[in-house]
């Protein structure tokens, strides 16, 4: 496995964590501007895949 293959996968990693974060405390406290925009490029994201 390279670094950059490395680099990716932790990159992927985070992302989809944060996602996760992110809708839970979207639905949580709808709100809050900032995890509903994480919210929305997490749907973008997952359709580009």
């Amino acid at each position: 496995m390279t670094l950059i293959q490395l680099v990716y996968l932790v990159s992927m990693a985070v992302i989809i964590i944060f996602c996760m974060v992110a809708y839970v405390r979207d639905h949580s406290r709808y709100e809050n501007g900032i995890f509903s925009q994480s919210r929305l490029l997490s749907l973008v994201w997952i359709s580009e895949t």
